[in-house]
C-alpha cells in the first residue's frame, strides 16, 4: 500500500494526530489534512480538559460537510488511535463517504461552501492574534 493517499502522506496524518493528542490547542484552532478539516470546539486551552474537534469532509471543490465530533486527547497512545481514525476517513472519497450514524451519503447533505471555510480561516487569524 502506498504511503500517500489522496495526496496526503500517512506520516503527516500521524504527526497531526500526535500533535493534537499531546498538545492543547487554542479554541477555534483549525487543521487541514487532505480532505479533512478539523476545528477545535473546546472552550479552553486548559491541558487538563478534553479537546473536542468538529470534523468536516471536503469534496474536490472545497465544500464540506460536518460528519463527526472527536475528542483528540482521550487515549494515551501518542495519537496512534486518532491517526488510525483520521486515516480511515481520509481514505474514503467524498462521494462514497457515509455519515457514521445515519449511513446517508455525505453528498446528500447540503454542504458548507468552500468560501465559508476560507472566511473562517481568515477570521481565525484575527482571533488568534488577540487570544
Amino acid at each position: 500500500m502506498s504511503s500517500v493517499l489522496n495526496n496526503v502522506n500517512k506520516k503527516d496524518i500521524y504527526e497531526l494526530a500526535k500533535k493534537l493528542n499531546e498538545h492543547t490547542q487554542i479554541p477555534n484552532q483549525y487543521f487541514e489534512i487532505g480532505s479533512l478539516f478539523l476545528v477545535n470546539r473546546s472552550f479552553s486551552s486548559d491541558p487538563d480538559r478534553f479537546q473536542e474537534y468538529a470534523v468536516y469532509k471536503r469534496d474536490a471543490f472545497g465544500n464540506g460537510v460536518e460528519f463527526e465530533s472527536v475528542t483528540v486527547n482521550v487515549h494515551d497512545d501518542g495519537g496512534q488511535s486518532l491517526g488510525d481514525w483520521l486515516l480511515n476517513w481520509e481514505r474514503i472519497p467524498f462521494h462514497e463517504c457515509r455519515h457514521p450514524i445515519s449511513g446517508t451519503l455525505l453528498s446528500e447533505y447540503s454542504p458548507i461552501p468552500a468560501k465559508n471555510f476560507e472566511f473562517y480561516k481568515n477570521e481565525f487569524k484575527k482571533f488568534q492574534q488577540t487570544y
